[in-house]
C-alpha cells in the first residue's frame, strides 16, 4: 500500500489522486484536488486507517483515526493502494534538500520516502511499516484571523520554527549578494515554516510580486532572531549553522532562554513601522526593557494602552518633540504602538506573554527569563544582607537594608543605590574596598574598572565597605555585609527589605547643607524660607517630609535595574 501525506498548507496544489496504474507502482497525475478529503473521496480505495505509535523521544500529542480528523498535524493524511512495500509522501515542489532519502519509481513521479523524527505513522494491519515527518514539516497552525496565520499569534511557535529552520539550514545555504535568503529557498520556507508570510500578494485585481525575502516579515525575522541567538551564522556568503550550540536544538528550554536573551538585539528585525519610523525603533533596547518591567512588576494582566504609554515616556524623553504638530506626534505614536504590538506578539509567539486583544501578561516562562534578563539570582544561589547607612546624616537617620545577589558586579550595585537611597544618578561615584577605589575607568582619577568586580569575589561576612556618590556633596554611604543567604524564589533581587529616612535633595550642600536645609524649611520665620520651598518647587514646608520611605516605593525603583 502507500500512504499519500498532503501538507495542508500546500492544499491547493496537484496531487496524486488516482490509484497506481497496474504493475507500474508509480502514481500518474491526476486531477487537482482541493485537500486531503477530496483526495480521499476520489477513490473507495482510499480508506483512512491510521493510527499513531510514538517513538523514543517526544511525541508529538497528534491524536487522529482518518485524514479528515487530523487536524493537529501540518499535514492531512490519505490512504492509498493495496502494497504493503512503502510509504510515500508527496511535496510536490519541495526542494530535494529538505527530504533525507527520496525514492522515485518512474522519471514522472515525485514520489519520496523519509524517516521519522518526533512520530510515527503506522498502518493498524501492518504496523511494520512507518514513515516519518521531520520536526521541520510539523509546525502546527492554532491560530487563524481572517485566513491567515501570524507567527506572533501563535503562542509558543517560535521555538518550533527556529528549530525547523536551522534543520533546514543543515550544512550550509547560499545567501544574496546582500546577505539575504534566496527567492527561491525563501518560498520553500514560508511553506515549511508556516510563517504566515503572503508570496506574491494579490491586492485588489494587482499582483504584486515579492522581489526579496527582505519583503517577508515573519521568516527575516526567524533567520535574523537565530542568528542573533548565535544558532546560524553568516560567512563566505552562505548561513551556516553554528555547531558547538547545535545541542540547543534537542534542549526546548534552554533555546528557549537562548532566543529570549537574543530578543534586544533583534530590533531591526520586529520594528518594522512603515513609511515613519517609530522613536521605539531607535531606542529598541530601553524600550524592549522598560516593556519587559512593566510586565515583570504587575501580578494581573496590563492594559495594552498602559504599556504604549510606559514605552513612550522611557523613550520619548531623549528626543525634542516640542515643536512637532499635533498630528505628527499622533502619527509617531501611533508607529510606535505598531511596533510595540509586534514586539508583544514576538514575545507571545516564544511563549513568554500571554496575550489578549487588550493585554498583555508574562508567562510563568516569561516571567523566569526576563528575571534572568534582570540578571537576578536563580532559587538557591547566594544573595547577601547588606545595610546601607548614609553617613553623618540624623534626624532621621537614612539607612536601608537590601538583599542582593552575590554575583552582583559593582557597576549595577551603584544602580541599586541610587534607586533604593532614591538618588538621581546625577554625579560620579565611586567604591572604595580595602583601600582601593573602583568606579568608571577614567585616565586621571586612577579608578579600577567597576566592571570587573563582583561583590561576592571582593566581600565576605561582617565585611565593611564605602560608597561615595556626588564628589562635590560627598555624599558617604557606609555599607556592611550582615548576612549570606540564598534565593528564595518568587522573591525579585535586589529587593529592599526595611529602611528609615527619605532620600536628601540632590546638590543640597552634603550632609552639613542637608541639616542646614531641614532647619530652615522648619521655621516658616527664617529669611531663607521662602528661597528654599521656591528652590524645592514646594507650596508649602509640610510637602517637605524627611522621615518619609517605604521599603514598597523603594522596591518599586529596584524593578527597573536590569542586566546591562
Amino acid at each position: 500500500m502507500t500512504v499519500t501525506l498532503l501538507p495542508r498548507s500546500w492544499r491547493a496544489r496537484r496531487i496524486w489522486a488516482k490509484p497506481p496504474v497496474s504493475g507500474s507502482g508509480s502514481w500518474p497525475r491526476g486531477s487537482a484536488a482541493a485537500h486531503s478529503g477530496a483526495l480521499a473521496r476520489s477513490s473507495p480505495t482510499l480508506q483512512p486507517a491510521l493510527t499513531q505509535q510514538p517513538t523514543t523521544g517526544r511525541s508529538t500529542g497528534a491524536r487522529f483515526a482518518s485524514a479528515a480528523s487530523a487536524t493537529r498535524l501540518t499535514s492531512a493524511v490519505a490512504w492509498a493502494g493495496r502494497s504493503p512495500s512503502a510509504f510515500a509522501i508527496c511535496f510536490g515542489a519541495l526542494p530535494r534538500s529538505l527530504i533525507s532519502q527520496t525514492r522515485a519509481s518512474s522519471s514522472s513521479s515525485r514520489v519520496v520516502t523519509v524517516t521519522v523524527c518526533h512520530f510515527r505513522l503506522v498502518p493498524r494491519e501492518a504496523r511494520g511499516a512507518s514513515a516519518v515527518l521531520p520536526s521541520w514539516v510539523r509546525v502546527s497552525r492554532d491560530t487563524k484571523r481572517n485566513g491567515q496565520i501570524s507567527m506572533g499569534e501563535t503562542v509558543g511557535r517560535t521555538v518550533e520554527q527556529v528549530r525547523a529552520l536551522v534543520g533546514w539550514v543543515s550544512t550550509g545555504r547560499k545567501l544574496t549578494q546582500t546577505g539575504r535568503v534566496t527567492l527561491a529557498d525563501a518560498r520553500a520556507l514560508v511553506e515549511v515554516l508556516d510563517t504566515g508570510d503572503r508570496m506574491d500578494p494579490v491586492i485588489g485585481d494587482r499582483t504584486f510580486k515579492t522581489k526579496s525575502s527582505e519583503e517577508l516579515y515573519h521568516l527575516t525575522l526567524l533567520v535574523e532572531w537565530a542568528k542573533a541567538a548565535r544558532l546560524l551564522r553568516t560567512a563566505g556568503g552562505r548561513l551556516l549553522p553554528v555547531k558547538k550550540n547545535a545541542k540547543l536544538l534537542d534542549r526546548p528550554d534552554e533555546l528557549r532562554g537562548a532566543l529570549f536573551a537574543a530578543l534586544p538585539h533583534i530590533g531591526p528585525a520586529v520594528t518594522v513601522s512603515g513609511w515613519l519610523e517609530s522613536l521605539f525603533a531607535h531606542e529598541y533596547d530601553r524600550g524592549l526593557r522598560a516593556l519587559l518591567q512593566r510586565l515583570y512588576a504587575a501580578t494581573a494582566p496590563v492594559p495594552r494602552s498602559d504599556l504604549y504609554e510606559v514605552v513612550w515616556q522611557a523613550v520619548s524623553p531623549l528626543y525634542v518633540l516640542d515643536d512637532l504638530s499635533p498630528d505628527r506626534l499622533r502619527h509617531l505614536r501611533t508607529a510606535n504602538d505598531h511596533d510595540i504590538q509586534r514586539s508583544l506578539k514576538a514575545l507571545a509567539s516564544l511563549g513568554a506573554v500571554h496575550l489578549t486583544e487588550d493585554s498583555a501578561e508574562l508567562t510563568a516562562d516569561g516571567r523566569t527569563e526576563t528575571a534572568r534578563m534582570r540578571g537576578e539570582p536563580e532559587p538557591g544561589d547566594v544573595v547577601l544582607r547588606i545595610l546601607v547607612e548614609l553617613a553623618d546624616v540624623d534626624d532621621p537617620r537614612v539607612w536601608r537594608q537590601l538583599l542582593v545577589p552575590a554575583s552582583l558586579r559593582l557597576d549595577r550595585l551603584h544602580s541599586v543605590l541610587q534607586d533604593a537611597m532614591g538618588w538621581q544618578n546625577c554625579h560620579m561615584h565611586a567604591f572604595t574596598i580595602d583601600g582601593v577605589q573602583y568606579g568608571r575607568p577614567d585616565g586621571e582619577l586612577g579608578l579600577r574598572d567597576e566592571r570587573s568586580a563582583t561583590l561576592g569575589a571582593l566581600l565576605k561576612p561582617g565585611a565593611h565597605f564605602v560608597y561615595t556618590y556626588d564628589f562635590g556633596d560627598s555624599w558617604e554611604h557606609l555599607i556592611t555585609v550582615e548576612q549570606v543567604q540564598t534565593a528564595s524564589a518568587g522573591l525579585p533581587y535586589p529587593h529592599c527589605v526595611d529602611g528609615v529616612g527619605a532620600c536628601p535633595p540632590e546638590d543640597c550642600g552634603g550632609a552639613p547643607g542637608y541639616s542646614d536645609l531641614k532647619v530652615i524649611l522648619a521655621d516658616p520665620a527664617h529669611e531663607e524660607h521662602h528661597a528654599m520651598l521656591v528652590w524645592f518647587g514646594l507650596r508649602s514646608a509640610t510637602e517637605f517630609a524627611p522621615d518619609r520611605f517605604t521599603p514598597n516605593e523603594a522596591n518599586a525603583r529596584l524593578l527597573h535595574v536590569t542586566a546591562p
